[in-house]
């Protein structure tokens, strides 16, 4: 999504650090995004189990059996960033409500879409 479609310009009405924790949150979120998956497939592979991708592709091994102490820390791990970004997502979701109902910008409008008028309003 972000590379296929156009950036809208910044909003006048956000101030430098509510830009610097958009940075910040989104930034967690792509670096989330990337470690999740990979911290399954070696709790997967480090369990001792092949992987395979719609019953048709063999993820390669990238790790072999280890310990059940060293599986139960990936484990953790997993589990922590999960609910890491959950908690991202519902906070994400809670700004843009916030923008929307409170300060009434056009931060959530400009998300849409269909909405290109929003886009191109604070230019």
């Amino acid at each position: 999504w972000r590379f296929s479609s156009k950036y809208p310009t910044k909003l006048q009405e956000i101030s430098p650090i509510e830009n610097i924790i958009a940075k910040l949150g989104q930034l967690l979120l792509y670096c989330l995004m990337f470690l999740i998956p990979l911290s399954g497939v070696l709790l997967v592979q480090a369990k001792g189990y092949s992987l395979i991708y719609l019953n048709t592709i063999v993820i390669p091994t990238i790790i072999h059996t280890y310990p059940k102490h060293v599986t139960h820390t990936i484990k953790e791990l997993h589990e922590t960033m999960a609910h890491a970004i959950i908690i991202l997502a519902i906070g994400h979701i809670l700004i843009a409500l916030y923008h929307h109902f409170l300060k009434k910008d056009q931060l959530l409008l400009r998300m849409l879409p269909f909405n290109k008028k929003a886009l191109t309003k604070n230019r």
